[in-house]
This record gives C-alpha cells, sequence and structure tokens, in this order.
C-alpha cells in the first residue's frame, strides 16, 4: 500500500508536469482541490458488505474524477488491498452455506453460495465500473478470485465434491449457471483435478454396482456407453464456458476428456476382474465373456505383469497347500489353461504362472493317476480333448498367418521351447518323460479289465486306440496283450458255463504282461466254489493251473437275517468273514485272524465295514464280534482299531497318555483308509474303551496338524 508521503511525491509530480516547471500561483489551490477529491475517494471505494447501498452510481462518478492513471490505480491498488483483509466476509457465507448443505443434506442447495459470491464480486467492483480504460473488468475479476480462493474454508473441496455428484443425475442444462458461476469466479479452473476425481468416483462406483460377479453379461461395454452419454457431457459441460483458449487446451471437446475416463474405466474394470480372477478361473468356461473384458482391459491398461502377479498369489494362498485334494488342483490348472488362452493367445502368461502349479502337482503322488483315470473315462474333459486333431507346433514362425503376431516382451528366452501345444500335452509336460504316463496307463487299463462286468470291451478298445494317437502304439502295446487276455478268458468262461453253470466269472490273466500282478493270496476263501471252477478249466486248458487272487475280485452278496436282507458289493476278504459268521454267530477277532490267515488289522477293516453295513456289532463286556439277526438289537461300543507298526512313533508335545492312545487310533484309521473327516474319524473311535467327543477330536487334530503329523483342509485329514 503507498504511503502518504509517495501520494504526495506523486501529486507533486503532476503539478510540476501541468505548469511547466514554473512556479505556479495557483498550486496551493490545486493541491487543495485534489486532496478534497481524494478524501472524497478514499472511503467510496472501500469493499461493502452485501446487500449494497443505493449510492452505487454516486461512487463511480466519484472516482471517475480521478482522471489520472497513476493515481486512479493507486486508489484501486488501496481497494484491492482493502479486499484482501476483508475476505473474510466471503469465508463467513461460504462456512454458513457449507452447514446448511450437511444440515439438510441438499447437496444441490450449495449452487447458491455461488451466486453470493458473484454478488460480492459485483458489489465490491461498483466503484470502478466507469473507469474500463484504466481498470478494467477482467482485471478485477482476476484480483477477486484470487482473493477467493484465499478465503476458501478447508471444508469447500468436500462440499463441492458432493455438489458436483449431485449435478450427475439432473438434466443436461439444469445447473448451466451454476457452471457459469464456477467458471467466471476461476474455480473450475482452479478445481480442474477435483472435477476429474468426481468423474473417476463415479466410474468407480458404477463399477462396483454393476460388474462384481457379472462374468456372463457385456459388463465392460456397458460402462464405457454410460460415460460416453452421461459423464463426457456432464464435464464437457461444465469447461464448455471456459472461453481461455489456453486452458481449453487440454479440454479440446469430448475427444480428450472422453480418453481419459475411457482408460479409467479400462483400469478400474482390470483392477476388479483381477482380483476375481481365480473365482472366475474356477467357475467360468473358456469363453466367457468377462475373459474377452479382461483382455481388452489388459492391452490398454498395459497390466501383464500384474494379472501373473496376482493369479501367482492367490494360487499359492488358496489352492497349492496339504488340504487341496490333487483332483481339484488338475481341474483348476485345466480351466486356468482354457482362460488364460483366452486372454493371452499367445501362452505367454500361461507360462510365467503355471511353474509353482506344475512344481507342486510333480510332488503329489496321485498326479499322473487322476491325469490318466481322466483320459480313460469317455464323459470327461481331458476324454474330449483327446479325441480332438494333435495341434502340431510349427517350428517357425509363419509370418504370413494374418493373426501372427511378435511374441510379448516378457515372454523370457524359454517361453518358444517349453510351450506346449495342446491341454493334453500341457498336462503330460508336467513330467519329463512320457514313461510315468505309460505305466500309470497299464495300471489303469488292468483296473478296468478286471473290473468289468461286460463281455465286451468295445468303449477300452476305442480309448485304447485314441490313446495311440497321443503315445504311440509300441508304448502302449503291453494294454493290447491285457486286452487280447480279457477277450481269451470271456472265450474260455463261455466254454466252461457250457457244461455247468458257475456263479463265479474269473478273469484269467498271464501274470508276465501284467503290471504288478500280486502274488496269490495266503488266506483260504470259505466253500468249494473255487476248487469246482479249478477243475472245469483244466478240463478246458489241461496245461495250465489257475492261481487265485482273492484280493482283486468283487462279490455281490445278498445277506439274509432274520427280519431283513443286505445287498452289497464286498472284497474278497469281506465275503471270507461274514461267511464265518454264518457257521458261529459270535467270534473274537484274533479267531477270525487264525481261520482266514490273515493280520489281526486286514480283519478288522473288514470287521468295521460290517459293522457300518448294521450286519455286525461289537462286544466291548465279551470283547466278541456278534451277527446282528434284527435290526433293532441294542447297539454296543465296537473296537478298537490296531496300531499300525510302519509309522515311526512320532508322539505330539505335551500330551497326555489318554490323548496318546486316541493318536494311536487316529493314526491306524487314517493309514487303513487314507483319508477321513473328523466325523467318520469320531465315529471309528466309538469302538475305543475310552470314547472322545466331537469337540474333543477338533481340538486333537488340531494339535497334531500343529504338530506336523497330520495335514487337512476343510476337517478332511491324512497322514504326513
Amino acid at each position: 500500500m503507498a504511503t502518504e508521503a509517495e501520494l504526495r511525491a506523486i501529486w507533486e509530480e503532476k503539478l510540476q508536469r501541468i505548469s511547466g516547471g514554473k512556479k505556479d500561483v495557483d498550486r496551493e489551490k490545486k493541491l487543495a482541490n485534489f486532496s478534497q477529491i481524494w478524501d472524497a475517494v478514499l472511503p467510496r471505494i472501500q469493499p461493502k458488505s452485501v446487500p449494497i447501498e443505493k449510492e452505487g452510481s454516486q461512487e463511480a462518478a466519484i472516482f471517475a474524477k480521478l482522471a489520472d492513471p497513476s493515481v486512479a490505480r493507486t486508489a484501486y491498488t488501496i481497494a484491492i488491498d482493502t479486499m484482501r483483509q476483508k475476505q473474510d466476509l466471503l469465508r463467513h457465507d461460504l462456512e454458513k452455506a457449507i452447514d446448511t448443505c450437511e444440515e439438510t443434506g441438499d447437496a444441490a442447495a450449495f449452487a447458491e453460495i455461488f451466486d453470493t459470491l458473484a454478488r460480492w464480486r459485483t458489489t465490491w467492483y461498483e466503484p470502478f465500473k466507469n473507469n474500463q480504460k484504466i481498470i478494467s473488468s477482467q482485471e478485477f475479476t482476476t484480483s477477486f478470485n484470487l482473493i477467493l480462493l484465499h478465503a476458501l474454508p478447508p471444508t469447500f473441496p468436500g462440499a463441492l465434491t458432493e455438489f458436483l455428484e449431485a449435478t450427475l443425475v439432473s438434466p443436461d442444462t439444469a445447473f448451466d449457471h451454476t457452471f457459469s458461476l464456477l467458471t467466471s469466479l476461476g474455480l473450475t479452473r482452479n478445481f480442474e483435478t477435483l472435477i476429474c476425481r468426481v468423474a473417476y468416483r463415479a466410474i468407480e462406483r458404477r463399477v462396483e454396482e454393476v460388474c462384481p460377479g457379472e462374468w456372463e453379461s457385456p459388463c465392460l461395454r456397458d460402462i464405457l456407453d454410460w460415460v460416453k452419454n452421461t459423464l463426457v457431457p456432464w464435464s464437457t459441460r461444465i469447461f464448455s464456458f471456459d472461453n481461455d483458449p489456453s486452458h481449453l487446451a487440454g479440454h479440446s471437446g469430448d475427444k480428450n476428456i472422453g480418453l481419459k475416463f475411457e482408460f479409467h474405466v479400462y483400469k478400474t474394470v482390470f483392477d476388479l476382474r483381477v482380483s476375481e480372477l481365480f473365482d472366475i478361473i474356477s467357475d467360468v468356461e473358456g469363453e466367457a465373456q468377462v475373459l474377452k473384458d479382461l483382455k481388452e482391459c489388459m492391452g490398454r491398461v498395459s497390466g501383464r505383469t500384474e494379472i501373473v502377479r496376482s493369479i501367482r498369489q492367490q494360487i499359492a494362498k488358496r489352492l497349492l497347500h496339504p488340504g487341496a485334494d490333487t483332483k481339484d488342483i488338475i481341474d483348476f490348472y485345466i480351466s486356468m489353461i482354457r482362460c488364460l488362452r483366452v486372454i493371452d493367445r499367445q501362452g505367454v502368461l500361461l507360462f510365467r504362472v503355471a511353474d509353482p502349479i506344475r512344481a507342486y502337482l510333480r510332488d503329489r503322488p496321485d498326479t499322473i493317476s487322476y491325469i490318466v483315470s481322466q483320459l480313460v473315462d469317455e464323459k470327461s474333459e481331458l476324454a474330449q480333448e483327446a479325441q480332438a486333431p494333435i495341434v502340431s507346433e510349427m517350428e517357425h514362425e509363419d509370418y504370413s498367418d494374418p493373426k501372427w503376431m511378435p511374441e510379448p516382451p516378457d515372454a523370457g528366452p524359454k517361453f518358444r521351447t517349453m510351450r506346449p501345444s495342446d491341454l493334453i500335452s500341457t498336462l503330460v509336460s508336467i513330467y519329463d518323460s512320457h514313461e510315468l504316463f505309460i505305466k500309470e496307463l497299464q495300471t489303469l487299463f488292468s483296473t478296468l479289465f478286471l473290473q468289468s462286468r461286460e463281455d465286451s470291451f468295445d468303449a477300452e478298445k476305442r480309448q485304447l486306440e485314441i490313446l495311440k494317437l497321443r503315445f504311440g502304439d509300441t508304448a502302449l502295446q503291453s494294454i493290447d496283450v491285457m486286452l487280447a487276455d480279457m477277450q481269451s478268458a470271456v472265450r474260455v468262461h463261455k466254454q466252461i458255463q457250457e457244461t455247468e453253470e458257475s456263479v463265479l466269472k474269473p478273469a484269467i490273466i498271464s501274470r508276465w504282461f501284467w503290471p504288478e500282478a500280486p502274488e496269490p493270496d495266503t488266506f483260504k476263501m470259505p466253500g468249494q466254489l473255487q476248487e469246482e471252477y479249478n477243475k472245469r478249466y483244466q478240463k478246458v486248458k489241461p496245461d495250465k493251473r489257475l492261481h487265485w487272487v482273492q484280493s482283486m475280485g468283487t462279490l455281490k452278496l445278498t445277506i439274509e437275517l432274520s427280519d431283513r436282507q443286505v445287498e452289497v458289493n464286498a472284497t474278497p476278504l469281506e465275503a471270507a468273514v461274514i461267511e464265518l459268521f454264518s457257521s458261529k454267530s459270535s467270534w473274537l477277532q484274533e479267531e477270525l485272524s487264525k481261520q482266514l490267515g490273515v493280520k489281526e488289522k486286514d480283519v478288522l477293516g473288514a470287521l468295521i465295514s460290517w459293522n457300518e453295513e448294521g450286519v455286525l456289532e461289537f462286544n466291548s463286556y465279551t470283547k466278541r464280534w456278534i451277527l446282528v439277526e434284527e435290526g433293532d438289537a441294542s447297539r454296543v461300543q465296537p473296537a478298537p482299531a490296531p496300531t499300525i507298526e510302519r509309522f515311526p512313533e512320532l508322539q505330539p508335545s505335551a500330551m497326555s497318555s489318554r490323548e496318546q492312545q486316541h493318536w494311536q487310533h487316529i493314526k491306524g484309521a487314517l493309514s487303513n483308509f487314507g483319508t477321513c473327516s473328523t466325523e467318520r474319524i469320531h465315529k471309528l473311535m466309538r469302538y475305543t474303551a475310552d470314547p472322545i467327543t466331537l469337540d474333543q477330536l477338533n481340538a486333537l487334530m488340531g494339535r497334531l496338524q500343529a504338530d506336523g503329523l497330520v495335514e487337512g483342509m476343510d476337517s478332511v485329514w491324512r497322514l504326513i
């Protein structure tokens, strides 16, 4: 602010110029006249409170008397400094309007404050409006907007955000007047980032409302259409009132704004789909719309690395742990192969993601058996895939292919040499050699042949021919021999049946051509059926002898009791056990073991199976197993399972003798049945002399898992 001495110096200079440097006798008179004008102007140009008093024209006329530009600008500077000192008047009105909006919850009512601010500006400009040549309205507006910017309270950005969000749902022209005031007050330019952030938040809310879990509908396209038809016109309308060419350079029409918003749509949808990717892979088919959307988003936001990082984290957390079944891991891997090839046809994403799954499956003992079982099962996805033509991987690039694309930079040097051509090749390549799969195929086909109840093996022959296309005739030659054995056995059995019908239907195999053919069983089946069949076989094949392997057979039994019939499919050992109960209704476990010539542990498994069928029960007082002739007989506690000697005697820490006994029974149950649920273990432990409650068993299983003795998930356990 200019001092009085400076102003007097200016007056002196002006008077000297007027008098031409000569002493003017009227100097004092002129100076006094100027002083009177200045004293009249100064109080008139001070900022007034709204509403303005009806003397604006007088103030403008008085200020117009300061015809000299330098003096007028000095007065203007004084007035602007005074306005800065009174910016609290503006802040007070702003805070009052914000408080009112918070109380009423009507964000649209906040628009009224901008009319009030415009009136403040008009009021304060009133003294200068008739002196446009010296003080232009644009210059004053710039000065006022700077004062307003400093007067804004901290709560203003939040209130402005709520107001702008409220305008999104209003008709196109409903807030044009307010948008015009925002621009004229300099708020559009100074809060450009906030306006864009409102639009981005609107996009994020729209994605959260429409897209989660919607994997079949074209969500991405719906969001882009909404941005084009709603958000871009709204944003364009806000900035359309700014006529400053330099400021409009960044908002040259709908195109630039639309590109910014479109990118945010792609990024938001991409982030959502990446977070859902594990569930998407688990649930959707290979051509689902969500995968196409993710592919488009990935290309727009360069998100390949993010997909790899996220899916590897989710796989490690949710899939690769002891509680997951091998079946579930392989099924997920198959689905992941299909889904990632939709997202990335070249297979680079799959190559970078699959390593942890492949390494984990190599360590699972049942991986090969499950893959092979699916290859042989005609209804499985892999069997359908096996029937498709084999796609050979070209050794060199075909640059004439219109769909050819260069490998992405994240492919890595080993990608081309290690990528398989189809789904089955991908699974088989988990292992370095096909030999393991060939051996498992031999084992599986041997099981299928032995379990077959039909005289025709058309389905097996059909699957074998398909697999030969994958693995070659020579590799599967042993399966051809097994098939020939089975067909020969059918012919021999028909010849035997021609003399006298037999309930036995044995599979007669050549032991040297079957995988790991077991030794003949040591226990003797009760009854005379096998001996009779041996005699008939020797009549047909006098140069050969039969060695029975009962453990590989199955029997369909009908147990006739006093009040009911029980039909079951049983193993030969189970049949042998129950056959002994036809001659005597109660047995000690040791007696059964000696009678059949097998271990007590094996006998116990058969006894437990009949107990679960309700045919046998255990008397804890006499330690005998009893035939249940009538279904309403009172049931008593069954017997304990024996300790399995082949496991090391590891004992959980800080465990009582009672809990150690329970651990022995748990170990026996898991060794006999492989995997058991908590409920199944609890049911088996009712056979012990010291039963345990289900809650106690749950707590004990948790301690055993912590000590590294068992592993499980979803209350299904197995020994480590």
